[in-house]
């Protein structure tokens, strides 16, 4: 509803915090984490667009993003991913559907599973784009494990990220923004709070900040309460582009001291 995205963040993160804590446990550590701070820092390795773009598109699904980085160092593939797909590139997604369309009308095919013709096209497209793709170097594929691994105390957690980085002004203001949503949560103790930028990328619908509850008697696995930031899902909802959300759930029975074990 408009506002500060900071404030916002914080906000969520604190109301997740103090219901967690309402329950009882004395074991409880706030982790945080940042999607968006992935997007930043790739764009301060000066990648080819294609292989910056692949890896953003990944980010959120582990087995793609590591398939990447073991074909560091690899000569990108010629062939393209196929005449068919070779074929769509260029074209507009409308375009794209209806060429995919004729092609299986002169086949005598047709679709299965669900898929519309410009979801499909879209996904060869991109199987041709990959296929194609210069491989990361091998510094660069360290560079983006190491990001990956951070965990640390917040503070100094981003200053890891600044370090492992090039030099850009999306990562400075992504940055500041880690640093200003640590001044709003002075509530809560700094001994409590852990950062991972890693953290909620398995869920591809959080595009921002990302948060965990979680009690050491329950292990990671377990959190208390998890949230996030996730403005792109509102717009594949059909929002307007202005529209933001960050919201959190708090789970009763794994706060409660007497509860989960």
């Amino acid at each position: 509803g408009g506002g500060s995205v900071v404030e916002a963040d914080s906000e969520a993160a604190g109301l997740a915090w103090r219901a967690a804590a309402a329950g009882g446990r004395d074991d409880l550590t706030l982790w945080l984490g940042d999607v968006g701070l992935f997007a930043a820092f790739i764009e301060t390795l000066a990648l080819p667009d294609t292989l910056a773009a692949r890896l953003k598109r990944v980010a959120g699904r582990p087995r793609l993003l590591n398939a990447e980085l073991a074909r560091a160092g690899e000569p990108s593939t010629a062939a393209g991913g196929g005449q068919l797909a070779a074929m769509l590139s260029g074209l507009s997604e409308a375009e794209a559907a209806a060429m995919l369309e004729e092609v299986w009308a002169l086949a005598g095919v047709g679709p299965v599973g669900g898929r519309g013709p410009g979801e499909i096209a879209a996904r060869l497209v991109r199987r041709a784009e990959a296929a194609s793709a210069p491989a990361l170097t091998e510094q660069q594929a360290a560079a983006v494990r190491a990001f990956m691994a951070i965990s640390e105390a917040p503070a100094a957690g981003l200053k890891q990220v600044r370090a492992l980085a090039g030099k850009g002004r999306g990562l400075d203001a992504a940055l500041a923004d880690g640093d200003a949503r640590l001044a709003t949560l002075a509530e809560i103790p700094a001994g409590r709070m852990r950062f991972a930028p890693a953290l909620g990328h398995p869920f591809d619908y959080y595009d921002g900040l990302t948060f965990e509850v979680r009690s050491a008697a329950l292990g990671d696995d377990r959190p208390v309460a998890s949230g996030g930031r996730y403005d792109g899902l509102l717009a594949r909802l059909g929002a307007s582009a202005q529209a933001g959300a960050v919201g959190c759930v708090v789970r009763p029975w794994r706060a409660w001291s007497g509860g989960e074990a």
